[in-house]
């Protein structure tokens, strides 16, 4: 596959939002003629000399049916809404390449009918370019190939799906350029297609073309990437996941640069370090580590070392600084830690004792330890090093140690449940979000009077969708509520009932997934009068589809268990589920942050 899996994932997200995060869609009268749906995107990704990065994207949709069903969804659920699912679009697509956006703005404009529906959008994304030596690399490739592909291939077929929807003899086009402007003082520029153009078939007739070139804009060298996405909406695409992960081709950028004209301190250079935790990659063996115009390699463990060294001291009004590395510390041969330690919070104090721990504790051995108790239970070495370099970016950026700060898991390899290993970035399924509000009086109300002695997780799991089957009133809402409203009126529809047992099991500790997708309809069903546009369609041999939300609950020893809290199902699909997006970790995390700041 050609490198435009990266840019199909940014430009259909204006429709594909639709059905992944609000499950309905509207559907226009079927067009006698042949129809043209057009959406241009821009972006431009502006990189500094410190690797930081400001950017700005801009979506047009041009008056037609298709600009016409956003323009009435939008005005209907809310101007707002929209703006901050966009937003948190932003996040999770940046989320996939193990970079943040921040300081994120979205603005929706264009709502009357001889307007173009527009999305213009802000951000910040630090730490874009790693610096070794005198090189900079700017890489975007995936930091979970399988669930990312995954996702792509179902932003793909949601896309296509209400594309047909709003006409079934539709051919709807996404033109997208993205300019990377690299800094003045860049030499030697180099990314392995320029000069090249790539062709993938997605099947059914739609297809996507990505070339790449460079061009100078203010006297700076810019790689430009140019794509076009169409949805064909006569057949099915075929592509499938397995054919994505076979030809993967990510877009790298290099050049060389200067040293920043800010001289850089041991804090200020452990951005790449936190990314990389953060976002579970492999670490690397050495980190180029730049103090003043001076530059280090630091190992991970050396750094745990460092990084916890430099906690204590700035809490003890010190100034923190390396004049030449002389500690040497070997990682740990195994390490360990439990999942339920994550999600609360250690005070200054903690931390700050916690940290000493550590640095008392690797120099009389030189080994960095694998496992370290907390106050809220046993963590990892990568976690114990994510921990402190959180603290010192929070200090880096506001001048003082944070008054607390929350423990949070590398999202890689395993946590202990029990006697059971699960992957770390389960973990993220815990986390609230705009909607889902984790650990109320009410949701624990609620675990307190389902709960029974002798209930295993399964059973418990499988008990509280039961209560929410029965309890919850199904309404249809426009504009998504919490599931705290909706636990507090008891009524909401499809989406509503997931939200809330996302909110009850993710309290209770048990991670979960929102799914969400079309699903085929083997009997008569008709929605409310007036309401039937919203949320049917049919397939192109013929079969109704509705769209519909549901769960996924992880069971220790079990694995992933559907759960459909709107019909009382658990275990067991009773439908036949036609196309379907689950929520990643990325997405998870990125859903948090939209609403309760950085991690």
């Amino acid at each position: 596959m050609a490198p435009n899996k990266k840019l199909v994932v940014i430009s259909i997200v204006l429709i594909a939002s639709l059905s992944a995060a609000f499950l309905y869609v509207v559907l226009g009268t079927q067009a006698e003629s042949f129809e043209i749906f057009e959406e241009f995107d821009e972006t431009y990704i502006y990189i500094d000399e410190q690797g930081d990065a400001t950017c700005q994207s801009i979506a047009q949709l041009p008056p037609s049916k298709l600009s016409d069903v956003m323009k009435s969804v939008v005005i209907q659920v809310g101007t707002s809404v929209f703006e901050q699912l966009y937003s948190e679009s932003i996040k999770s697509t940046w989320a996939n390449y193990g970079l943040e956006a921040e300081n994120t703005t979205c603005t929706i404009t264009g709502l009357t009918a001889e307007e173009n529906f527009k999305i213009t959008w802000t951000w910040k994304i630090p730490d874009i370019a790693r610096r070794k030596d005198n090189h900079w690399t700017i890489s975007f490739d995936w930091v979970d190939n399988q669930s990312i592909a995954q996702d792509a291939i179902a932003t793909l077929n949601s896309a296509w799906t209400i594309s047909r929807n709003i006409s079934q003899n539709a051919h709807y086009y996404v033109y997208t350029k993205t300019t990377v402007v690299l800094p003045e003082n860049a030499e030697n520029v180099s990314s392995p297609h320029i000069g090249n153009s790539y062709m993938d078939e997605y099947g059914g007739g739609s297809y996507g073309e990505t070339s790449f070139y460079t061009e100078q804009i203010g006297g700076r060298t810019a790689i430009v990437e140019n794509g076009l996405t169409l949805f064909s909406a006569e057949s099915e695409i075929t592509l499938t996941t397995e054919q994505l992960l076979e030809n993967l081709l990510f877009h790298t950028i290099d050049y060389d640069g200067a040293f920043p004209t800010d001289n850089w301190t041991f804090i200020g250079s452990i951005g790449r370090l936190r990314l990389d935790l953060k976002y579970g990659r492999e670490l690397d063996e050495q980190y180029s580590i730049f103090i003043g115009q001076s530059g280090y390699s630091l190992s991970p463990a050396q750094l745990l070392y460092y990084t916890a060294d430099a906690v204590v001291t700035l809490d003890g009004g010190g100034q923190f600084s390396i004049s030449q590395p002389t500690v040497s510390v070997t990682g740990p041969s195994s390490e360990n830690g439990d999942i339920g330690t994550f999600w609360g919070s250690l005070s200054k104090t903690e931390y700050v004792s916690l940290a000493q721990q550590v640095r008392d504790n690797i120099v009389p051995t030189g080994v960095a330890p694998g496992v370290i108790i907390t106050p809220r239970g046993q963590i990892r070495f990568r976690d114990a090093l994510l921990t402190f370099v959180r603290v010192l970016s929070t200090y880096e950026d506001n001048g003082a140690l944070p008054d607390s700060i929350i423990l949070a898991p590398s999202p890689s390899a395993q946590l202990s449940w029990g006697d059971t290993s699960v992957p770390a970035n389960y973990a993220y399924f815990l986390l609230p979000d705009t909607y889902v509000i984790t650990d109320t009086s009410g949701v624990n109300e609620v675990l307190g009077n389902v709960y029974q002695p002798d209930y295993d997780n399964r059973e418990y799991a499988d008990a509280l969708f039961d209560w929410a089957h029965t309890n919850i009133t199904y309404t249809l809402i426009t504009t998504p509520p919490t599931s705290e409203w909706v636990l507090t009126n008891g009524q909401g529809q499809c989406r509503d009932y997931a939200n809330v047992c996302l909110a009850l099991l993710r309290t209770d500790g048990m991670p979960a997934k929102r799914m969400g997708g079309w699903i085929v309809l083997t009997g008569e069903w008709s929605p409310p009068a007036g309401l039937e546009p919203f949320m049917k369609g049919t397939t192109p041999d013929g079969r109704t589809i509705a769209s519909h939300a549901w769960n996924q609950v992880y069971i220790p020893d079990e694995g992933w268990t559907f759960a459909d809290a709107t019909w009382g199902y658990f275990e067991n699909v009773p439908y036949e589920i036609y196309q379907q997006q689950e929520q990643t970790w990325m997405s998870a995390l990125a859903a948090y942050e939209s609403a309760y700041g950085a991690l």
